[in-house]
């Protein structure tokens, strides 16, 4: 479960890069 959270929150920071630029 710890996985999936942290995928979770590595692709909103991904998605936060990109709204960024």
């Amino acid at each position: 479960m710890e996985q999936v959270i942290g995928n979770a929150f590595r692709r909103q920071e991904e998605d936060l890069e990109r709204a960024s630029r």
